[in-house]
């Protein structure tokens, strides 16, 4: 999705750039990683990585974002399926 924006770490620093705005958060301030969905898909984005800083402070990014988990589903897939067709030959031998 084109306004799911960037997700990346540099150095310390989780950075997340979105069409609305943008956000840093400094990885020793993180407590707790967890996800979050909405009934917004599937036509806008509707799951999402959430970074707790405390017990009212979270930071969200989207899972569609370019370096987030989703982002390269097209690669990561097409990997498995050539593992598994490895696989398949190495046990018909």
């Amino acid at each position: 999705m084109e306004t799911s924006g960037t997700i990346a770490l540099q150095g310390d620093v989780i950075r997340y750039d979105w069409t609305d705005g943008s956000w840093e958060l400094s990885i020793d301030r993180v407590r707790v990683i967890g996800e979050a969905t909405t009934a917004n898909g599937p036509w806008l984005d509707d799951y999402y990585l959430c970074f707790a800083t405390g017990p009212d402070e979270w930071f969200q990014a989207s899972f569609y974002a370019v370096g987030g988990p989703f982002s390269n589903v097209q690669t990561y897939s097409h990997d498995v399926e050539q593992y598994l067709r490895d696989a398949t030959r190495c046990q018909s031998k």
